[in-house]
């Protein structure tokens, strides 16, 4: 008659094994006639994706000591086989914003045995930096691009980038109060501003043409300055790597008027006389000096109705100047 015995499998409850290339659940008790057979511990449940954490093959302990998760075993009488297993979970991670995410330690596609170390890295794409590491319910982990966690459940970890922001100052010189767009939108000068890393446009907005003669003031830009460097373009566009200083030098003019009353009674002269739309350059040293007509004298001459005392001024082009001359009729 055939011989049989009990080969028995045990290790932590429900993980899959092979006898004979027949799959069973631990802990399995098989009956089988005696001989030599093959035992084959298998890992629990399986590498599906959807599974989060695995029990994997440690080591055969009975009925021998060996690593291998198949053991070949000369069965005589009723066998008693026990393998140890170990636990592993599921970590995966994801990125939010302009960057890449990695597990650095080496796993089992994707499983990383219980309370081990993993390290995380995390890399920013050029104008990014690193917000920071996050559990699946939000929690801030690290802020760090390389850190290290401890395997306690399966999880999933988050890196989430963004766009490094820069300060940039536009101030502009010798007025404030100008137009200035940046990137489209338009702000006053002075104006601060985070704006992330990369290139922007910025640009002065200059008296209109239709300004042109109407208005009291003109300016234009002359040129941008960023530290020592100059640009005349406008816009401009700058690539934004650190905070910044934008300068915008401008050229401003200002509109001579002048009135002689009685309009007859004489003539004001101006050295240098203002272009043909009547402006100065700010800055500009000028010279006033009123002349009778024939028949007349002078009696008064004021600038921005402040009476100078003389009928000749000389000084700088600071501000628009309305300049009036008054002279007396004296009869010939």
């Amino acid at each position: 008659p055939i011989s049989s015995a009990l080969i028995t499998v045990n290790t932590i409850e429900g993980i899959k094994t092979v006898v004979d290339e027949v799959k069973y659940t631990t802990p399995a008790t098989v009956l089988i006639d005696t001989g030599l057979h093959t035992i084959t511990a298998q890992y629990y449940p399986n590498s599906r994706t959807r599974v989060n954490n695995q029990w994997l093959f440690k080591e055969w302990v009975s009925p021998k000591n060996q690593s291998n998760p198949e053991i070949s075993v000369n069965v005589s009488d009723d066998v008693n086989a026990w393998f140890t297993a170990n636990l592993f979970y599921k970590i995966a991670v994801s990125v939010t914003g302009e960057g890449t995410a990695e597990i650095f330690t080496e796993g089992r596609n994707s499983f990383y045995e219980k309370d081990s170390e993993i390290t995380l890295i995390a890399t920013p794409d050029e104008n990014s930096e690193l917000d920071g590491w996050y559990d699946s319910t939000g929690n801030l982990i690290s802020t760090d691009q390389i850190t290290t966690v401890r395997v306690n459940s399966p999880a999933q970890l988050e890196a989430k980038f963004k766009l490094s922001m820069m300060t940039v100052n536009v101030t502009s010189t010798p007025l404030e109060d100008i137009g200035v767009t940046i990137d489209g939108s338009i702000y006053k000068t002075p104006v601060s501003i985070e704006i992330p890393k990369g290139e922007h446009s910025f640009e002065i907005l200059e008296s209109p043409d239709e300004d042109i003669g109407n208005a009291s003031t003109l300016y234009y830009i002359s040129i941008w300055k960023i530290g020592s460097a100059e640009y005349d373009d406008n816009p401009i566009q700058i690539n934004i790597s650190t905070n910044l200083e934008l300068i915008a030098n401008l050229n401003v003019f200002y509109k001579i008027s002048t009135i002689a009353t009685p309009n007859d009674g004489g003539t004001i002269t101006l050295d240098p006389e203002p272009n043909a739309y009547g402006y100065l350059k700010k800055d500009t040293a000028l010279s006033v000096r009123a002349n009778p007509d024939d028949f007349y004298k002078f009696k008064q001459m004021t600038i921005n109705n402040e009476d100078i005392g003389d009928d000749y001024w000389e000084g700088y082009v600071t501000n628009p100047m309305d300049i009036t001359a008054y002279f007396e009729y004296t009869g010939p």
